[in-house]
């Protein structure tokens, strides 16, 4: 009877915080216009979705590799997932050991983070990176990789994550994809290697319980960490989520000087072995802008030279909802992007096509964030920007810029949807 008790408490519980974030979310200062404030509706459903399947369904004694349950193209995402990647997620229990193991050939470039805990955790620390660059694989392309509390017998020719000995490590894979036309992702298998002989699916009322009270605080800090994400576009404070009682200022939102601007974050995800909420790669950096468009403007955007493995620049939400990418040219990336004479590279957000190769479509979100991304990134710098007529785009860009047929872009735009919802069996 008192288990049956714990559990309609959990549930009291987690109905309760439902409705406390729900509250915190239209409180808000950005809900106040209609369209994010709908948004902000459906990211609140769809977290609570994510959060049953990182923390309630998995069973590391029966590990996956889940793809669909975390991310979506359109239907599930948070914190500003990118476009080029293909993510994989695994839950494990760090008192056993596993192996991640396929083939990498042909793939672009992939790289594994491995934290102790994750955001419905009291505890979230990065325990293990892996680059793939970096790991050894035979010839024709195969590789593994294995995880758990001890070595593997031959430590010296195997690739080895050390876990924590705690019930709760979370694996994310990044797997990239820079072009569309040619696009490959990476083989990837998980097992696990020393299963309790008497392991079980069935997951007792206690074990619910725990479970259930994780998913609530992973919830709660999905939301405390959009509205981190957006104070730091705002500022370019380092990103941290908020305070359970703590709201953006509205000051700092209503203040329209700090919108259209990009901002470098002063700090990325720290080493391996320090604790921290923020969920990016310790091989990232970033720069982030809320932007805000009329109908007939643009904005055009001067980028730097980037020298990067990686680097892309994506649109969302201001809730960290990725703006779809599949049937709109909300992205660009390394591989993409058009370079001037000059050596910047220019896109220009604006509602409809103007022609130009570089072109970010922002998808009926005409308020949103921009973020550009970057991995192994020699030097730093953030672009600039320029709001202008959207009549008077071509005036302000280069002669040279590169420019793109409306029958170019629809060529462009069918290889995009095919290959982007491919990755996911669409």
């Amino acid at each position: 009877m008192a288990t049956t008790l714990s559990a309609e408490k959990a549930i009291e519980k987690y109905e309760a915080d439902i409705r406390a974030e729900r509250q915190r979310i239209l409180s808000s200062e950005i809900a106040k216009d209609p369209r994010i404030r709908e948004q902000g509706l459906y990211f609140l459903q769809s977290i609570q979705t994510t959060a049953f399947n990182m923390y309630v369904a998995p069973r590391p004694q029966f590990p996956a590799l889940y793809v669909h349950q975390v991310f979506m193209p359109y239907e599930l995402s948070w914190g500003l997932p990118s476009p080029n990647f293909l993510y994989r997620w695994s839950f494990l229990d760090g008192r056993h050991t596993y192996r991640i193991y396929g083939n990498a050939k042909g793939n672009f470039w992939t790289n594994l983070q491995v934290f102790h805990g994750f955001w419905g955790d009291e505890v979230m620390t990065t325990i293990g990176v892996i680059d793939f660059d970096n790991l050894p694989k035979k010839p024709n392309g195969d590789y593994e990789i294995f995880l758990g509390p001890s070595p593997p017998a031959d430590p010296k020719s195997q690739t080895w994550v050390k876990l924590d000995p705690v019930d709760s490590i979370t694996v994310q894979v990044r797997d990239a994809t820079y072009n569309w036309a040619d696009m490959h992702t990476a083989d990837m298998r998980v097992e696990i290697l020393d299963r309790d002989p008497d392991a079980s699916l069935h997951i007792d009322e206690a074990d619910f319980v725990r479970r259930l009270e994780k998913a609530t605080r992973w919830m709660r800090r999905n939301v405390a960490f959009a509205g981190g994400f957006l104070r730091s576009a705002l500022t370019g404070d380092p990103t941290r989520p908020m305070g359970p009682d703590e709201t953006v200022d509205p000051a700092l939102v209503r203040d329209l000087s700090r919108r259209n601007q990009f901002r470098e974050v002063t700090s990325a995800a720290p080493p391996p072995g320090q604790s921290s909420a923020f969920a990016g790669s310790p091989l990232s950096s970033f720069a982030q802008m809320v932007y805000d468009l009329k109908p007939d403007e643009a904005l055009i955007i001067e980028i730097p030279p980037i020298k990067a493995r990686f680097w892309d620049l994506q649109l969302g939400d201001l809730w960290g909802q990725t703006t779809d990418y599949s049937h709109h040219r909300s992205s660009v990336n390394g591989h993409e992007a058009r370079v001037d004479g000059d050596g910047l590279i220019r896109a220009v957000l604006t509602a409809a096509d103007p022609g130009v190769t570089n072109w970010l479509d922002y998808a009926h979100v005409p308020m949103g964030m921009a973020l550009l991304r970057r991995y192994h990134l020699e030097g730093r710098g953030a672009p600039k920007t320029k709001l202008v007529k959207r009549s008077e785009v071509r005036r302000h860009l280069p002669p040279d810029t590169a420019l793109t047929s409306p029958e170019e872009r629809r060529a462009e735009m069918a290889i995009r949807k095919e290959a982007s919802l491919r990755r996911y069996g669409y």
